[in-house]
């Protein structure tokens, strides 16, 4: 079914079943994590690229809500996509597992490190004027805010 490979962040043992959903490729799958337990989940990939959005109510969400139909990895080192560009809303999203935010022309290219508590598209001190501000925009609130939920869950466990 897939003509593209699909980017698991996991051990794939088997696929149970493949279907394609508009911009989408949704499967069910038996998986094996790294701590060798084996579950069967359904999982969500871009059908362009083949990188994984997560399960397929939150990858609707992203390409039906937001209208996304591009997609990136923030940076090489992650196995799922968090980054995507709407034609549509000409904006860039970036996310988190709980958190998602758009930006566009005009709008500041996101800076964890900026003084004022504003919302995130304000968050900045230099102004987006291309795509490629954009992506970075995104890029850096994701990254921001994978690495505050990480310390989070971590804070929880000890």
């Amino acid at each position: 079914m897939p003509k593209v490979k699909l980017k698991y962040p996991f051990d794939k043992i088997k696929t149970l079943e493949s279907e394609q959903d508009g911009g989408l490729i949704i499967e069910t799958a038996e998986i094996k994590t790294p701590a060798g337990e084996t579950f069967t989940s359904n999982f969500a990939f871009d059908a362009n690229t083949g990188f994984y959005l997560g399960d397929p109510e939150f990858a609707r969400k992203l390409t039906n809500k937001f209208q996304i139909s591009v997609f990136f990895l923030s940076s090489e080192k992650r196995a799922v996509a968090t980054v995507g560009y709407s034609e549509a809303q000409t904006m860039c999203y970036g996310w988190s597992s709980s958190k998602i935010c758009g930006f566009r022309i005009g709008d500041k290219i996101y800076d964890a490190e900026f003084e004022e508590d504003t919302s995130p598209e304000k968050h900045g001190s230099d102004v987006i004027k291309s795509r490629e501000d954009c992506i970075q925009a995104a890029i850096n609130f994701s990254e921001h805010m994978t690495l505050i939920e990480i310390a989070e869950r971590e804070s929880k466990l000890n």
